[in-house]
């Protein structure tokens, strides 16, 4: 029986070295080929791989950063496929990409330089053809206001001719639709200049007397709403300036403006006799008694058209 337990006690460490041979290992997971998936797809593929998906830095995700991960597509990622993970993984999401392959290599042994195509007016899918035909790939894309339709390349960042390397990159620049006009009729005027001017659009007023209604509210816009004018066009707003007409002490039976002590019924607008107003009414001296609905006292000392 001695003998037996002196067997076992020198076996006992060899079966623990066996069992434990696979122990501590730290192999280095690699990292999967995630570019193209949808954000929630590609942190499940890096998860089941074997690196925790919480410990992804995930860049992109604009002005709000990434809420929904499956509203997001993976542009590209770091480090590339089968490379070995030794840092925190970076994914750059975009909502969508448009990831162009690389050209398979030609099996010439070597390469020769091809010339970068004319692209401006295609679609992006024509030029991304039109590239793919020659060996070339689309690059960065930017988005300009334009008149031409949505999509139409507009001018290409490697002039027409250009020799390259097969697989180089062109970028381009590509037209966005302009902005639409705000609909503000009937807002206040305040509230339809921000709206405006949010928009991308240059803002003017004018008034319009009416004896009824709300004063500071826009009647009408140069533009309709739903209309596409380009980023720094002038919108003209007419706003209403109601003035309620009051019974002339005069006993003439007629209505005046209030604010003034010389009756002057309401009209659009008044301007000084002999000055540079177009009018279309006129008036000379006069007192200001009120609000000078009309904006005649221009230095403000209560007396209008001194000149007049």
């Amino acid at each position: 029986m001695l003998g037996r337990k002196r067997v076992l006690f020198a076996l006992l460490p060899l079966l623990i070295a066996s069992v434990c041979a696979g122990c501590g290992s730290d192999e280095p997971v690699a990292m999967p080929d995630v570019t193209g998936q949808r954000l929630d797809v590609a942190l499940s593929d890096i998860d089941r791989a074997g690196h925790d998906k919480d410990d992804i830095e995930v860049l992109g995700g604009g002005m709000f950063g990434v809420i929904d991960e499956s509203n997001w597509q993976v542009c590209d990622q770091d480090p590339a496929a089968g490379t070995a993970i030794d840092a925190k993984p970076r994914l750059t999401v975009d909502r969508s990409c448009e990831l162009e392959e690389a050209p398979e290599e030609s099996d010439a042994a070597e390469e020769t330089s091809v010339e970068v195509p004319g692209l401006k007016g295609l679609s992006v899918a024509e030029a991304k053809q039109a590239l793919r035909d020659v060996g070339l790939r689309i690059g960065e894309i930017t988005r300009q206001f334009s008149a031409q339709d949505a999509g139409t390349v507009l001018n290409q960042a490697v002039a027409v001719g250009t020799a390259s390397e097969p697989g180089a990159i062109v970028p381009l620049v590509v037209a966005m639709p302009f902005p639409k006009v705000p609909s503000v009729v009937g807002k206040s005027a305040s509230s339809a200049t921000s709206l405006l001017k949010a928009a991308g659009f240059k803002v003017t007023t004018s008034k319009e007397l009416r004896t009824s209604g709300t004063s500071g509210v826009v009647l009408s816009q140069s533009a309709r709403g739903g209309e596409r004018l380009k980023p720094g066009s002038e919108v003209h707003l007419v706003i209403s300036n109601v003035v309620a007409p009051v019974v002339s002490s005069g006993g003439g039976g007629g209505s005046c403006t209030p604010g003034y002590s010389t009756c002057l019924a309401p009209a659009e607008d008044y301007d000084c006799a002999g000055g540079s107003g177009d009018g279309p009414k006129y008036t000379g001296y006069v007192e200001v008694t009120g609000s000078d609905p009309y904006g005649l006292d221009s230095d403000g000392d209560g007396i209008a058209c001194e000149n007049g």
